[in-house]
Formats: structure tokens, C-alpha cells, sequence
């Protein structure tokens, strides 16, 4: 892997293939690594750049606790597209890595050529359209943190995985699947409370003027299909996709289709 300094934290990414620069941005308590069978399909034709978000993977942590945010993720994307290539890139941010997506096209939209944004967390959106389901969109990760701080980090990703990818979700896991979650488990709190202090509102989505290629799993959990349908409404140049059968990791779950999405993507903006 690669590495390099952001404000001061050591910054891992990885690069794959040549041609158009694709940037991919995980999933919050992942890694760049979630990308490794997508990168394979779409590096023949493509320089694909991936780096580990801050306090995931092999970068380290933001050092002040409760203070990790979306924009300082895209001030690492940012950091890592300068090292990595002077070309505009299309950008694909899935879950916690598409809200952070987002906030790179509002701080730089020079560099983004355009965005594919799979199940991206986006509680604002529901919560300026006054929908029922923004409640139950914190619950998840408010159930995480306590749990956590009870000293129950097991259950904390029972009731993630078990709520946003099916029931059963932690169980099927293999022990050292498990524990490469467990040991993600202060990071991903701050993750949670990143995407809960995150204020990307409508107004910011109507100013994105990219084209923005939506998806979501057929399967997925209710609150992240709305947001989907939410954040399609309010684009300029917005088109839906759906991942036929997929829950809410179909970058892993569904690599073959998850790069179907992003070449018709990159194919339509090239039209």
C-alpha cells in the first residue's frame, strides 16, 4: 500500500490498473479492501485509487475523539487524488464513503467528474423532509455506541450487520471475520457520530451539477432505499440503478453487479 500525511495522520491507499482514474470510497467499519473484487473487474480499463478513510484499515485515527467528520474524509480523498493523479475522476462512495463522496463534489467538484453513489448515509435528508423514518435511522447507531460504552461490542455489531445487511448477518460470519469488525469498533462509533453530525441538505444536493448515478440493493434495508429515492428527487442529473437481490454490502455480496453500475455509468457520461 501506499502512504502518505494528512494534517499530521498516516494515510494508507491503493491503486489498481491503468487508464481513467476511478476513486472508491468503503463503507464505514470497512476498508479499502471491500473494493478488492470491484477493482478487479474495472481495472483493465481504468486506474482505480482506494484509500483507507481516517480510523479504518492501515490510516490511522482522527486524534480528537467525537470531532471526526465527513468534510475531513473528503479532505483526505482530496489529499490522496493530488498524490495520485492530476486528472478529474469519477468518484464511488458506497454507505459512509458516499456520504463523504458528497461533501468531496461540494468542496471540489473541479476534480470530480461525476459520481456513483451506492446506499450513501445521508440522516439529514430525511430529516429536513420530515419523513418517519429518520428516527429509526439514528436507532441503529445509537444502539451501537451504547452498546459499545456497556462494554457489549458484540452485540454492538450484531445489531448493525443484523439490521442493515439481514438477520442472521453476524452469525453466518467466520471468527476472523468477526474479529477484524470487533477491532474496528472505537473507529466506527466515530464513524456513527460523523454521519450523525453531517449536514448535507437538500440545497447541497440540488448544487451538485456532476452526473450522479443512485443505487441501492433490492434487498436493503428500507431507510437506505429512502434515502436513495430522496436524493435522486433533488439531483440535476441524477439517474436510479438498482443491484438486483443485493442488502446493503453489495460491493462485496454483489462485486460483478456492483461494477456493472459503475462501467454503464462511466459509459454514459462519456456518450
Amino acid at each position: 500500500m501506499l502512504e502518505l500525511d494528512f494534517l499530521g495522520v498516516r494515510v494508507a491507499y491503493r491503486t489498481w490498473g491503468e487508464g481513467p482514474p476511478v476513486l472508491l470510497l468503503h463503507s464505514g467499519g470497512g476498508s479499502s479492501r471491500q473494493w478488492e473484487k470491484v477493482a478487479a473487474l474495472l481495472a483493465p480499463g481504468h486506474t482505480i485509487i482506494a484509500p483507507d478513510l481516517l480510523g479504518f484499515g492501515n490510516s490511522g485515527s482522527w486524534p480528537e475523539a467525537g470531532k471526526l467528520t465527513h468534510t475531513l474524509q473528503a479532505g483526505l480523498a482530496a489529499r490522496v487524488l493530488e498524490a495520485a493523479t492530476d486528472s478529474t475522476v469519477d468518484v464511488v462512495g458506497h454507505s459512509y464513503g458516499g456520504a463523504t463522496a458528497i461533501c468531496l463534489a461540494l468542496a471540489k467538484p473541479a476534480r470530480v467528474r461525476s459520481l456513483v453513489l451506492i446506499e450513501p448515509i445521508l440522516h439529514n435528508l430525511l430529516k429536513e423532509a420530515d419523513d418517519p423514518l429518520f428516527a429509526g435511522s439514528l436507532m441503529v447507531g445509537r444502539t451501537f455506541i451504547e452498546e459499545l460504552d456497556a462494554g457489549r461490542p458484540e452485540r454492538s455489531w450484531q445489531t448493525f450487520l443484523d439490521t442493515s445487511n439481514g438477520a442472521g448477518t453476524w452469525a453466518r460470519l467466520s471468527e476472523a471475520q468477526r474479529q477484524r469488525f470487533l477491532a474496528q469498533s472505537e473507529q466506527t462509533k466515530e464513524a456513527f457520530i460523523s454521519n450523525f453530525n453531517n449536514e448535507t441538505s437538500f440545497a447541497d444536493c440540488r448544487s451538485l451539477c456532476m452526473p450522479t448515478t443512485v443505487a441501492h440493493g433490492t434487498r436493503t434495508w428500507p431507510v437506505y432505499r429512502r434515502i436513495a429515492a430522496l436524493l435522486l428527487e433533488a439531483l440535476k442529473r441524477g439517474h436510479g440503478a438498482t443491484i438486483d437481490g443485493a442488502e446493503h454490502m453489495s460491493p462485496i455480496s454483489h462485486p460483478d453487479e456492483v461494477a456493472r453500475v459503475i462501467s454503464n455509468h462511466i459509459e454514459r457520461c462519456r456518450a
